[in-house]
């Protein structure tokens, strides 16, 4: 019997890759239309301001979150969309995933203009991060126990849980909004737009709470939810699922061990499995449905 090549799939995560280089093609015009001669200014247009609603444009609500002020704003920002959105976008699948970050990113945008109205045209908000945030509460009310490790600011290995680090981050956005936005407890005025976060976080647990138990399964499987392997600390040694060989004219030991990688997915997730074992998943739904 001839082993066949097993059929090219298309990439799952083409939807997260288009997002991801809307809002870097987003970023190339903002530096094309920030010269003195771009009028009106592409950033006045997209981004959000308390006179956006008033003179009748509602599109800053969703486009703000693709500006971004500066080139490490935007790094940080597709870094952790990247990273939560693989892992959100494989169990919630693009249309849920994509419903999250809309739901966080419009009532990020809502809550930044009720705390910033008196602010004028002063403040603008622009960036993914309200988007981000309503990915990190919802993975963590997902996982809430799932062991993080990752290299802070690219050297510094840090060991947490997803719900210390919403803890976390709750906190300081939460001081952050009284002191530097609200006006009853501001002393300076701050750049980050705290009200902004809290806001997605309010919507990712929303999400959560009211748009996932429908017709959703909560029996999910754990996650690799360790960052992309250049942020990870390199000493970290993950146990590797070993190698083997499989006869695939041999209809029951292939049966066999296709057994064995479901039940390895039931309890680890699709993510533990190896690229052998994906390939060996391939060949054997070709060759058991014949």
């Amino acid at each position: 019997m001839r082993e066949q090549e097993p059929v090219s799939r298309p990439n799952p995560y083409k939807p997260l890759y288009f997002l991801l280089g809307s809002i870097a093609g987003v970023y190339l015009l903002q530096i094309i239309f920030r010269q003195p001669w771009a009028k009106p200014h592409f950033d006045l247009v997209f981004s959000l301001s308390s006179s956006a609603l008033s003179d009748g444009r509602v599109w800053p609500l969703l486009t703000y979150g693709f500006l971004h002020a500066n080139f490490f704003h935007i790094l940080f920002n597709c870094l952790m969309l990247y990273w939560l959105g693989k892992v959100l976008h494989d169990q919630l699948g693009a249309s849920r995933f994509f419903t999250l970050y809309g739901i966080s990113v419009l009532l990020g945008g809502v809550t930044w203009l009720a705390v910033n109205s008196w602010r004028g045209d002063a403040a603008l908000l622009m960036g993914a991060s309200a988007g981000v945030s309503g990915l990190l509460v919802t993975f963590a009310l997902l996982y809430p126990n799932q062991p993080l490790q990752f290299l802070l600011y690219f050297f510094l290995p840090v060991r947490i849980t997803p719900r210390n680090l919403v803890l976390i981050v709750l906190a300081i956005d939460a001081i952050g909004l009284l002191f530097g936005e609200l006006p009853l407890f501001r002393q300076t005025t701050s750049p980050i737009a705290h009200s902004a976060h809290l806001g997605g976080m309010l919507g990712g647990w929303l999400f959560f709470k009211y748009v996932l138990p429908r017709n959703f399964n909560f029996g999910l499987p754990s996650v690799d939810a360790s960052p992309p392997k250049w942020i990870t600390d390199k000493k970290t040694k993950r146990a590797g699922s070993g190698r083997f060989r499989i006869k695939f004219s041999d209809r029951k030991e292939l049966q066999s061990e296709v057994d064995r990688i479901l039940d390895k997915i039931n309890a680890q997730g699709f993510a533990s499995l190896s690229e052998e074992e994906k390939k060996t998943l391939d060949k054997a739904k070709e060759l058991l449905n014949r």
